[in-house]
């Protein structure tokens, strides 16, 4: 039985990803003071990916609102001339029952 627990211990040992790996790397090169770049981007391979994902999905909800806001605009405008054709209509029975 003491066999299967190591077993059990050696099949759930973890690998360190690798975006874990390059933030490891980056924070030790910069407490060291072998990198002079922003913490900002020390940290980035952990909210870059975040921001690119966001970012595409911003792009996207932007082209569906642009659409909607001009397939709205091209609604009111045929809705606008329907009006005025009704208008000139009513005009036009209102000068035909003048004429009678």
């Amino acid at each position: 039985m003491d066999a299967k627990k190591v077993q059990q211990v050696i099949v759930n040992k973890s690998v360190i990803s690798s975006a874990a790996f390059m933030v490891l790397l980056l924070i030790i090169l910069k407490v060291t003071n072998n990198i002079e770049i922003s913490w900002l981007w020390v940290l980035a391979p952990y909210w870059l990916p975040f921001a690119i994902i966001f970012g595409f999905i911003g792009i996207i909800f932007g082209f569906i609102g642009i659409y909607l806001i001009g397939a709205l605009l091209v609604g009111l405008f045929i809705l606008s001339l329907d009006s005025y054709e009704n208008y000139k209509d009513k005009k036009r029975r209102l000068k035909n029952k003048k004429d009678i």
